[in-house]
């Protein structure tokens, strides 16, 4: 779009759904990364089957066209992931729903380094008492350490808050929302899943 909020859909980025998938299950929560060596792009998304969940990835040289999608053989049962890439070329990637995990990758599609359980909802509290889900992580415009925004769950409804972490592994999330519902519209009840992108040099 030229203004970011009028969008025209441009078709499916995979020619088919996978045959084995039912009603409710599918494919959801994408972060893209710069592709391997700078060149085009690499997505990671959650896939549901049944009631068990793998994180993929597929990769693209124009944004247009896409690689068939492989699973993440050592992320097999997790979900939501977020990722970044450094300057090194190595990926970071954040992902769970409950608590929160970690792990690095220097391909793309072998993980290292895993971490379980670097951020639960009992350390959080508040709209995140009960659970937490789509982490979405950026590098902080300090340029030192990291700032997340998080979707929790509260035992009533979704909403959204943030933290920060000097190395990406011990995060301190307050509990004032950044995005809650507001009774009216299409988010009357809940709001979820960010994404947050720099615009500017300040923004």
């Amino acid at each position: 779009p030229s203004d970011g909020w009028v969008w025209q859909k441009q078709g499916r980025l995979f020619a088919e759904d996978p045959p084995e998938l039912m009603p409710n299950e599918g494919d959801y929560a994408p972060t893209i990364v710069t592709g391997d060596d700078g060149v085009g792009y690499r997505v990671y998304f959650a896939r549901r089957s049944s009631a068990s969940f793998s994180i993929y990835t597929t990769t693209s040289t124009d944004g247009v066209s896409w690689s068939d999608p492989v699973a993440i053989a050592d992320l097999e049962g997790d979900s939501s992931p977020a990722a970044l890439r450094g300057q090194d070329g190595k990926i970071q990637m954040w992902f769970g729903s409950g608590p929160l995990d970690y792990a690095e990758s220097s391909d793309g599609t072998t993980f290292m380094n895993r971490q379980d359980g670097i951020l639960r909802p009992s350390e959080i509290g508040g709209f995140a008492s009960l659970s937490m889900i789509y982490p979405e992580v950026r590098p902080d415009p300090s340029g030192s350490g990291y700032r997340i925004w998080i979707t929790g769950f509260d035992g009533m409804s979704y909403k959204i808050g943030q933290g920060s972490s000097p190395d990406g592994i011990d995060w301190t999330v307050g509990t004032d929302i950044v995005f809650e519902a507001d009774g009216e519209g299409f988010d009357s009840k809940s709001v979820a899943q960010p994404e947050v992108h720099r615009g500017g040099e300040t923004g």
